[in-house]
């Protein structure tokens, strides 16, 4: 609003008490616009007056400050879920911005980088690591600016319910245990165009004719949208209650015996572990994968997140061995060419073997972290010592123990600045990043929780997504799945570059499914996808994303298609899921668009 004086403490009456008021917005007497303390009955889920109220404090605070102002002043009188809703859904009727940005077709120009178009062109989105913040101009639009969040899902409704929100309001902590953390941000429209030689994503905030809200914002309960969506922040891990979760430093769940934590992380092992919390819980679907990608292309005009953050892709040795004997202690000396490949910050364990599958990989230590990475010298010659942060101290044996990379831990680019970027660096091919807030790629493939495909020798691979997290069953589909369209397969069985994701179908619940594969590692979507040869046949899982030995295969848009729905393995973790586990289908006659 442009008639608008800064905020006042309109005079409260005696006949109501102070504790009734909220923060409103009438004239002030001039003609102008003014934000007051109103009494409560006046503007209490006022949806009207929610439209000059917030639109007004973005314009005066910017967004996360204004929603900050907006949450403490209605607090105490509404749930911080409907204010949430509230405050997103006005804000999106003052977004007119439409962010675009436009690629070739890969058979056109198989470059993957993009143009900003419309109200994208201008903007500027750089990674940052801990030390140093990256520029992003979307940080604080409305359509983007994230909030991390402790939410649930309601057994009733199947929506989520938001319990805390990060330096906003209410108790939150990154290692609940009665919660998962999540990243909350407005709900956005998508369209999917092209032409013979190009094709263009747009993004806002309003709907409009050909364009689709997130999936994840449309309600499993009466296919409406929902003002915010959610995304779970990080990989699965045990929470301290020994339950899966979304929680900051743990280990990712992934099937390794011989350590710690272990579990069957597959389609079907990952069913009850989730039901643990109830029916309404589910790991991750595509459309999560989707918004992922969707941010890359519009915030860096991107199709292949390698050329921006590579994840942990390259991180695989196995002769990294003990150079030096010793006993009692919480470290292990390398000769400098073998201590210098690892990071200050991953993940490791010791062993009499390399097979990260086997018992042997852990019989030194299970999993730590790297405290540090010291200059020693020992009889004369010197040496690294890589330092874990345990207090438990062991015995190495040179030529015997080796160490040996494994998954980081969840919430390692907690101390990243702002949105995106790797700890220490976004392209060494070591590092996890995060995007929007959600960290991913930590060196362990994600198993999808509601996706599983059929494959057989004639049609390919046939996607099934089941939209409530209670049709999920172990072994195959379930009966109210849905089909988001066919992968085809060839006569080998390989690793193939992904030139096309399926664009022309504009919907972002099916985005990621692969339509073309003679891209490479540098081109297209800068990722791969496995798939069988053409005369198997069976149910398969999903798994997205590649793990920390794939190498340029990994990506937001790589997928191994090859495991059977029961296949668990060291390098197979998972996520939760956020809004999207329960959704519905948006209609725009239904939803009152």
């Amino acid at each position: 609003m442009a008639n608008t004086v800064s905020v006042v403490e309109k005079p409260i009456p005696e006949k109501v008490s102070k504790e009734a008021y909220v923060l409103g917005i009438q004239d002030d007497g001039s003609g102008k616009q003014a934000l007051y303390r109103l009494p409560l009955n006046e503007v209490r889920a006022n949806g009207a007056n929610d439209l000059f109220i917030i639109p007004a404090l973005i314009e005066q605070y910017g967004t996360k400050q204004a929603f900050i102002v907006f949450v403490n002043a209605n607090a105490e009188y509404d749930s911080l879920t409907n204010l949430a809703d509230r405050f997103f859904k006005a804000a999106a009727s003052a977004v007119t911005q439409t962010y675009t940005s436009q690629f070739y077709r890969y058979n056109t120009s198989n470059s993957s980088l993009g143009t900003k178009m419309a109200d994208n062109e201008g903007l500027v989105c750089t990674p940052s690591t801990i030390a140093t913040a990256g520029q992003d101009d979307y940080a604080d639009l409305p359509l983007f600016a994230c909030f991390d969040v402790n939410y649930t899902i309601d057994a009733n409704s199947l929506e989520p319910v938001i319990h805390a929100i990060k330096g906003v309001y209410g108790a939150f902590t990154a290692q609940p245990v009665d919660s998962f953390v999540g990243v909350m941000q407005m709900t956005g429209y998508v369209r999917r165009s092209g032409d013979e030689t190009t094709k263009t994503v747009e993004y806002k905030a309003q709907y409009a004719e050909g364009f689709m809200p997130l999936p994840e914002a449309v309600r499993a309960s009466d296919n409406g949208v929902r003002g915010f969506v959610i995304h779970a922040k990080y990989a699965a891990g045990f929470d301290a209650n020994g339950l899966l979760s979304s929680v900051s430093g743990v280990q990712p769940a992934t099937y390794r015996p011989g350590s710690e934590g272990s579990a069957s992380i597959s389609h079907n092992g990952q069913i009850n572990l989730w039901r643990a919390r109830g029916n309404q819980y589910a790991g991750s679907s595509l459309c999560d994968s989707a918004f992922m990608q969707l941010m890359l292309e519009i915030k860096y005009a991107e199709l292949g997140n390698n050329a921006v953050m590579k994840g942990c892709q390259y991180y695989y040795t196995t002769t990294a061995i003990a150079a030096v004997s010793e006993s009692g202690v919480n470290r292990i000396v390398l000769t400098a060419s073998n201590a210098n490949y690892f990071i200050v910050g991953s993940r490791v364990s010791i062993g009499t073997g390399t097979d990260r599958a086997k018992a042997t990989c852990y019989d030194v230590h299970d999993i730590a972290t790297i405290a540090s990475i010291e200059d020693v010298t020992i009889d004369g010659t010197a040496y690294k010592a890589v330092v874990l942060d345990t207090e438990a101290v062991f015995n190495t044996e040179a030529g015997v123990h080796y160490l040996v990379p494994q998954p980081w831990l969840t919430g390692s680019t907690d101390g990243v600045q702002g949105n995106d970027g790797s700890p220490y660096s976004n392209t060494n091919g070591k590092e996890p990043f995060k995007i929007q807030g959600i960290e991913v790629l930590l060196g362990m493939y994600e198993v999808l929780g509601d996706i599983t495909l059929y494959e057989d020798a004639e049609v390919g691979y046939t996607v099934y997504a089941d939209r409530k997290a209670a049709d999920i069953v172990s072994g195959k589909a379930g009966a109210n799945a849905v089909t988001l369209g066919i992968i085809p397969k060839e006569e080998a069985a390989a690793w193939k570059y992904n030139a096309e994701l399926n664009w022309d179908a504009n919907n972002q619940e099916s985005y990621m499914i692969p339509t073309q594969f003679n891209g490479t590692s540098t081109t297209g979507y800068r990722s791969a996808t496995y798939r069988d040869a053409l005369a198997t046949v069976g149910w398969r899982e999903w798994r997205a994303f590649g793990y920390l030995g794939v190498g340029g295969s990994c990506g937001l848009a790589c997928a191994s298609l090859n495991g059977a729905l029961g296949a668990a393995h060291w390098y197979i973790g998972a996520r939760p899921c956020g809004s999207g586990g329960n959704r519905g289908e948006f209609t725009p006659a239904v939803a009152g668009v």
